[in-house]
């Protein structure tokens, strides 16, 4: 979903000069009802929807097929779905259920682990919208439930958590597990104490997992009431029949320096250096004998490998991402001193991976025995390796329409909540501001495509015959998810036109003075219309053969213009040559 403040003008491209009409509210309904083709913003498109990524997984991993399976993601930003109206589009924790769902029926344990950042608010703090803050803090706790259902274990502390405030985020760990959220270094015994958070997770999870069966969670105990005779005694668990598995996280100081501006400094003061934070956990996690060990990191690839060649008992470790766009490959990590650790399994390889942002792809890891079946020695822990893959999650992962996706129905919830909590209201109260335009000339205000017709008329006929002027009206109809309600005996639709990140680029003069506030309130901007591009153009319509009010509105095609709204993700087969001439007019 795209950020409100990052869309200051809406794509377009429209129509120029003089205009000498009176808006009506019933002009714009005139023109759509007078529209060519049916609005389309319908169900993405697959490349090809006969590809399974769950069963190109399954046919690689067939043989020998993995005891355990882990998935990783991170940097989510907030983006619960694929944002746009253009196919094909990746991403969205709906599919993210379907693809686990799909390995869980081959009879393998998925167990799912985030790096953190779950949503985003720097920006939104940023634009000084507190309507835009809320619903960053309403994707979290959403995000937060969506794991829950996906099966997902851990979360880490990443730089995004921190903004919330981390006292928010803490408490909604508290509300709902899994998963648990995981702080390695940061030092809060107040909120440890409560198990609002904790230093490392451990789980332990049958190798025979049934699809209906979930992983079963060893609760982490405190590393302060650790008993070391009891932790010897319950960490012989053979990954024959369990797999014991450690998670840790830790955010580096390269990227706390990054927040000094917004965090609290006593907050950034309660996190210790990662190294040592590591080694103490290590005393406490080392007497229970996890076979495998798992680092989400917040901090530069080289700092992970740094602490890759110090802590030789870290098998896999997560890396933020600087990049958009997930990588292929994993990085190998030296293997050397891992065969010397007493009692584990002996691993092949070591893993540095990255997933990308926005939920995008998820990445698996499958642990798999490198040992045939006649291996002469019985008694004898297996070798094992890592097979990495990354799996975008594209549109033949969409869920089907009949209530089995829990991720949905939450996505249907959050929906509901953007509506009913009024965020498009208090967006507009709180945010508009003064068009370009606006500051040269006080007066201007939006009016409308209706208000353009009169005398633009073929202009007008292009923008008619254009997907643009369907803006509103196809993501009223088409946009999902949606839910309908009743209200005083009549069937009430409640979908994405509530939702302000949504409206930026489907209604006219959004975020700017006199320009969309509501259907009701301004019906006549219920499109793309002209002043998107043109800007607001009320004193052109009250004076129509004045030079100083036209001459503004005759603006040049702009490739940068359209992007605002026409970007990589909402449409990814953007051409502005191939473009423009569709919605390419003359001056009347």
């Amino acid at each position: 979903m795209p950020r409100v403040g990052e869309r200051l003008a809406i794509v377009g491209l429209l129509f120029a000069t003089p205009v000498a009409v009176v808006v009506t509210a019933g002009g714009y309904y005139w023109w759509a009802e007078n529209v060519k083709e049916e609005p389309r913003l319908v169900a993405r498109r697959a490349v090809n929807p006969r590809y399974d990524p769950a069963e190109q997984v399954r046919r690689a991993w067939q043989e020998p097929p993995p005891e355990l399976v882990l998935a990783f993601s991170g940097q989510m930003y907030g983006y619960l779905q694929p944002c746009g109206c253009s196919r094909p589009q990746v991403g969205g924790l709906e599919r993210r259920y379907e693809l686990t769902q799909r390995l869980r029926q081959f009879g393998w344990p998925v167990v799912g682990f985030d790096l953190g950042d779950l949503a985003r608010l720097r920006y939104e703090i940023k634009q000084g919208v507190p309507a835009l803050v809320e619903q960053a803090r309403l994707k979290y706790e959403t995000a937060w439930k969506m794991l829950h259902h996906l099966g997902w274990q851990a979360v880490g502390l990443g730089p995004e958590e921190l903004l919330f405030p981390l006292e928010e985020v803490l408490g909604w760990a508290l509300n709902t597990r899994p998963p648990t959220l995981i702080g390695t270094n940061l030092d809060w015994p107040e909120m440890h104490e409560v198990a609002a958070y904790q230093r490392f997770l451990l789980l332990e999870i049958p190798t025979d997992l049934s699809p209906s069966s979930p992983s079963q969670l060893l609760v982490p105990q405190p590393i302060f009431s650790t008993s070391p005779g009891a932790a010897a005694s319950s960490g012989r668990s053979s990954p024959r029949r369990t797999w014991r598995v450690a998670c840790l996280s830790v955010i580096q100081e390269s990227q706390l320096k990054k927040l000094r501006e917004q965090a609290p400094k006593e907050l950034l003061q309660r996190f210790s250096p990662a190294e040592v934070a590591l080694a103490n956990a290590w005393r406490d996690l080392s007497r229970r004998r996890p076979n495998l060990v798992i680092l989400l990191h917040h901090g530069t690839p080289e700092e992970a490998k740094q602490l890759a060649q110090k802590f030789g008992w870290i098998h896999i470790i997560v890396n933020r991402d600087e990049t958009d766009v997930a990588s292929t490959l994993a990085d190998e990590l030296p293997s050397a001193g891992l065969d010397s650790l007493p009692n584990y399994p002996s691993f092949l390889n070591r893993l540095l991976i990255r997933v990308g942002h926005k939920g995008k792809a998820v990445g698996l890891v499958a642990v798999r025995s490198s040992r045939s079946p006649s291996f002469p020695d019985p008694d004898a822990l297996p070798a094992y390796r890592f097979d990495y893959r990354m799996v975008e999650l594209i549109e033949s992962l969409e869920p089907i329409s009949d209530g089995s996706n829990p991720v949905r129905e939450l996505m249907k919830e959050y929906v509901y909540q953007v509506y009913a909590r009024q965020l498009l209201q208090q967006w507009v109260a709180q945010r508009q501001v003064s068009h370009q335009q606006q500051l040269d000339q006080p007066g201007a205000a939006f009016v409308g495509a209706a208000a353009c017709a009169e005398c633009h008329r073929s202009a007008c006929q292009v923008w008619n015959n254009s997907k643009h002027s369907q803006a509103y009206a196809a993501l009223a109809k088409y946009g999902q998810p949606h839910i309908v309600l009743q209200r005083n005996g009549r069937s009430v639709t409640i979908g994405r036109q509530y939702d302000p990140e949504c409206l930026i680029c489907h209604t006219t003069g959004f975020e700017y003075k006199t320009g969309f506030r509501s259907e009701t309130e301004t019906p006549h901007l219920l499109a793309n219309g002209c002043e998107n591009c043109h800007g607001p153009a009320s004193l052109h319509v009250q004076f129509p053969k004045e030079a100083k009010y036209w001459q503004p509105l005759q603006r040049k095609a702009s490739a940068n213009l359209c992007i605002s709204c026409h970007d990589s993700e909402n449409d990814p087969h953007f051409d502005f040559a191939k473009y423009w001439p569709k919605i390419m007019h003359k001056k009347d």
